[in-house]
């Protein structure tokens, strides 16, 4: 029901750490073909391409083989009507936003093997301006419990590194990267605090990090070499598993992992007129040869040395309305409102939280119930996702998630740097929704 919004994730006691110790096994096989729809993908198999050339291949049997008899063609599994779309490329649509990466997640029951979103805009209802785009607090989308059949993804690198692309008239561009690498990445960590990982999704094989910037201020380049490293040693892990499983004949099939990391960056952005373009000038090809060493990404810590970089068969390569805010009656719940949704022939009442009404320590809560201030803002009720709920926010609540996202792009009257130079009748704005509680 509304494509499933009302959808959230139970965490045991291991999934909200990524460390259970059986999330490198494969399922086991299908056994009743009755239940063919509704079974996911082992998760080892090899990645399946949807392009004419690799199918007229599949059929054929493979290169030079003779092409099969057309009885036989038919049953493959390549000729089968998936369940559901399982490749979509949507990079060419500017218009696709955050809030649709997140709908076709939802809506897919977990069919998607391939997803190709380069640039996702990330919506301000033209409250500022200046245009954001990225992937920002949705990570738990590509989880296996959402995704269960994701094996390719390419998608913004700012599910990574935290940090938007920004497109501001008003700042020159590498103005505009600098203020997107340290305002916009720390209010990104403090509304959604949770880092993206390799275990987060053993079953992904293949990610492509797209439009990153080719100047770094320094936490951009921190973010890719954490990440980078966590890929390394996920591989290690999934070795040693595979060593103390093949002892037996009977042992488990294990998850390849991730297999595939490219890094598609965006131009270069222009330079003031005194100065000399000396990124241009570089030869990369130069300076990967001028050391005594092979190149690697993973260093001696993650026990992959720059030979094996070279051996293994990693790679890394790099190329150039549901929720209508009505208004609020809060009454005899402290936090919370209550809210109408309407679908045709349908009401019913949700309890949203909004906080306790009064400013505390946690700065992405106070951004928050700031932000309940504007009524536009008070939409897209979603339950608590598990950033919001590491961010502050309680398990199992709902949330106004329009003014949750706010917190990333809308300057509140507190000031980045924590200090509190608010209006005089700032401390009172956010009691809009809630009582204050009893003493």
């Amino acid at each position: 029901m509304w494509r499933g919004w009302f959808s959230y994730i139970v965490e045991s006691a291991l999934s909200a750490t990524f460390s259970h110790p059986d999330r490198y096994l494969a399922d086991s096989p299908v056994y009743d073909e009755r239940s063919h729809f509704l079974s996911r993908l082992a998760g080892n198999e090899p990645l399946r391409s949807d392009r004419v050339k690799d199918i007229k291949i599949a059929l054929a049997g493979g290169p030079g083989q003779p092409a099969p008899d057309w009885h036989d063609v038919r049953d493959a599994a390549i000729c089968r009507p998936p369940p559901s779309l399982t490749h979509i490329y949507l990079s060419d649509n500017p218009d696709f936003t955050m809030e649709g990466v997140e709908s076709m997640f939802r809506f897919s029951r977990g069919h998607i093997q391939h997803f190709d979103c380069a640039s996702p805009a990330i919506a301000t209802g033209g409250q500022v301006p200046f245009t954001l785009a990225g992937i920002v607090g949705r990570s738990h989308l590509f989880r296996p419990v959402f995704a269960s059949n994701l094996q390719s993804l390419r998608i913004h690198h700012s599910l990574v590194t935290h940090i938007p692309t920004l497109n501001d008239p008003s700042k020159r561009p590498l103005v505009a990267l600098e203020h997107a690498e340290t305002v916009l990445r720390k209010r990104a960590e403090m509304a959604c605090p949770q880092a993206v990982v390799p275990d987060l999704n053993p079953r992904l094989q293949s990610l492509t990090l797209t439009c990153l910037p080719r100047v770094s201020a320094g936490p951009l380049i921190d973010k890719l070499i954490g990440f980078l490293v966590s890929a390394a040693d996920q591989e290690d892990a999934i070795r040693a598993q595979q060593s103390a499983v093949s002892v037996s004949r009977r042992g488990p099939t294990m998850l390849r992992g991730l297999r595939h990391i490219r890094l598609e960056f965006a131009p270069y952005p222009p330079q003031d007129e005194d100065r000399d373009d000396t990124f241009e000038s570089l030869d990369a090809k130069a300076l990967l040869d001028s050391g005594t060493e092979g190149f690697t990404f993973f260093g001696q810590s993650s026990s992959a040395t720059a030979t094996d970089a070279q051996t293994k068969p990693r790679t890394i390569e790099t190329r150039g309305k549901e929720g209508s805010g009505k208004d609020i009656d809060s009454s005899g719940v402290s936090g919370r409102s209550i809210e109408d949704l309407k679908l045709p022939g349908i009401i019913m009442k949700v309890s949203v939280w909004v906080g306790s009404g009064r400013r505390g320590s946690n700065k992405a809560v106070n951004a928050y119930m700031d932000n309940l201030s504007r009524e536009s803002l008070r939409t897209h009720i979603r339950p608590a996702t598990p950033d919001q709920v590491k961010a502050g926010v309680p398990v199992e609540a709902c949330v106004y998630n329009a003014a949750w996202d706010a917190i990333l792009w809308l300057v509140s009257e507190t000031e980045d740097d924590g200090n509190e130079n608010r209006g005089k009748d700032g401390a009172n704005a956010v009691v809009i929704s809630a009582p204050r509680p009893s003493q």
